[in-house]
């Protein structure tokens, strides 16, 4: 009787929990949870971090390899206990269905690491039909929890699939991705379902087209792709156009999402953009540019931060030091505060890019060439929070130096009214602080004074970043500085 009451109880918390996420808002921002497949970390400590992280949306890897051990039998227990607390917590995971499993391993596979990571799946008439019924047993668990479901991770990369030689990567996946979504939608027909690449708009945008040229289109929803970059100002926005444009020339309806990308807190020698001189305010640097990059363009429905924990290497020679929690202890990086920040202040990646403000940047007087340059290369993006513009401003300088002081004033102009400061602030994306920015005289309007960074600050009016910041007014405001009969641009 216990045993029955247990599952009616589940069920009855998974209905609502899909209840729940087909009410709720798509969210913009996430982080990572890959690795999990392959034991290499243990999320039970990192929960009541990510609660208080408040990410909505998680990436987890499906495991075949450490689901099926034994021919035909299923043990989803360790998934079990990952979605379940995910749940419990409020975060929605969408699930990459990978990897192979050597128990199906053929000649044609080659060598292949313990976890099979490297197997196509369809190699062999045995080895098809044990991943057909695999990703019908895993959709059926799991379809009352999980909306997304997404077609293995980075097929154009060799460290993740080898397929049969004399073939391509693209045509190989494109019939991995068709096969593996017409099993998804036999189980739960409103799924959603994602293509990925690593590729993005890096210089190997000709590989993502030769995907959709596959005819990727006529059944996927999502196009994930990860392209890390260095300096997130490098994906331009003309870059970006002719990337957008070539993909929907095949897929006009698709949706972009950015399924991973992170920087290292430290050198391991392996990992994307591991030649860098790393370090954790490095990382926190980056994040701040390259999240709020992401939720300025219009295009990318959805960001995800790689990754909440530091994890090892599957030889466990080495650790990555991706996550916003450090291993061994859990500990906070300062990465894990500017994560939380842009969840708070952007609500999610809700608070959508605004076109009808702008900021321009101007040299103070006797500013350096440097300065100048500095304030030219600078990158401005635009939001509306609470009916209020949000400025989120930074220097293209590298993150991992010590960017030297240049002081910047701000003009605002309000397309869409003849708006006028109220009540300026400038809330810090690394540290968190929140200063009030004084108005200076300048013609034909005030303008406002601060240091330029090299990592993202927002300058806006205090109002709009309630609830999560309340200042009293200031005491006392010139009326130079506010005319009593100027319109706000509330």
């Amino acid at each position: 009787m216990r045993i029955k009451k247990t599952f009616l109880m589940a069920a009855v918390m998974a209905v609502g929990a899909l209840e729940a996420l087909n009410g709720a808002p798509a969210c913009r921002l996430g982080v990572g949870m890959e690795c999990l497949d392959r034991d290499l970390w243990k999320h039970g400590p990192a929960m009541p971090h990510l609660k208080e992280l408040g990410i909505t949306r998680t990436r987890l890897q499906s495991g075949w390899a450490r689901t099926e051990k034994v021919k035909g039998v299923y043990d989803f227990a360790w998934l079990d206990e990952i979605v379940d607390d995910l749940v419990k917590i409020g975060v929605e995971p969408w699930i990459s269905l990978s990897y192979g499993n050597p128990i199906y391993a053929v000649a044609a596979d080659g060598e292949q690491s313990y976890t099979g990571q490297k197997m196509f799946p369809l190699n062999s008439a045995e080895g098809t039909a044990a991943w057909k019924a695999y990703v019908r047993a895993i959709v059926s668990r799991y379809q009352d929890r999980v909306r997304v479901w997404e077609v293995w991770n980075e097929p154009d990369c060799l460290h993740f699939l080898k397929v049969p030689e004399g073939s391509s990567w693209a045509a190989e996946y494109a019939r991995l991705a068709r096969l593996t979504a017409a099993e998804v939608r036999a189980v739960q027909p409103s799924a959603r379902i994602a293509v990925c690449t690593a590729s993005g708009p890096d210089g190997r945008e000709r590989s993502c087209v030769e995907l959709f040229e596959q005819g990727v289109a006529e059944f996927a929803d999502i196009y994930t792709f990860h392209a890390y970059r260095a300096l997130p100002e490098g994906f331009s926005r003309q870059e970006r156009d002719a990337f957008y444009g070539a993909i929907r020339r095949f897929a006009p309806k698709i949706e972009f999402w950015r399924g991973e990308a992170g920087l290292s807190s430290q050198k391991s020698g392996r990992g994307a953009l591991h030649h860098l001189p790393l370090s954790e305010e490095m990382q926190a640097r980056w994040m701040s540019r390259h999240l709020v990059r992401d939720l300025a363009d219009p295009e990318i429905a959805f960001t995800s931060y790689f990754h909440l924990f530091d994890f090892d290497h599957y030889t466990h020679e080495v650790t990555y030091h991706y996550g916003v929690l450090r291993d061994k202890d859990y500990s906070r990086k300062p990465s894990f505060g500017v994560l939380q920040r842009i969840k708070r202040f952007f609500d999610d990646g809700l608070t959508k890019p605004d076109c009808t403000v702008s900021f321009a940047l101007e040299p103070v007087k006797n500013a350096t060439s440097a300065d100048e340059a500095a304030l030219a290369g600078a990158a401005v993006y635009a939001f509306r929070r609470n009916g209020h513009p949000m400025f989120a401003v930074t220097a293209t300088w590298p993150t991992h130096e010590a960017m030297p002081t240049v002081k910047a004033k701000g003009r605002v102009f309000f397309g869409d009214s003849a708006g006028q400061w109220r009540d300026p602030v400038l809330l810090d994306l690394l540290d968190g602080s929140v200063k009030r920015l004084a108005l200076a005289k300048d013609w034909p309007k005030p303008v406002v004074r601060f240091d330029l960074a090299n990592h993202i600050q927002v300058i806006t009016e205090a109002a709009a970043l309630e609830p999560h910041i309340h200042l009293e007014p200031a005491a006392s405001k010139s009326a130079a500085a506010v005319p009593s009969a100027q319109k706000t641009h509330e």
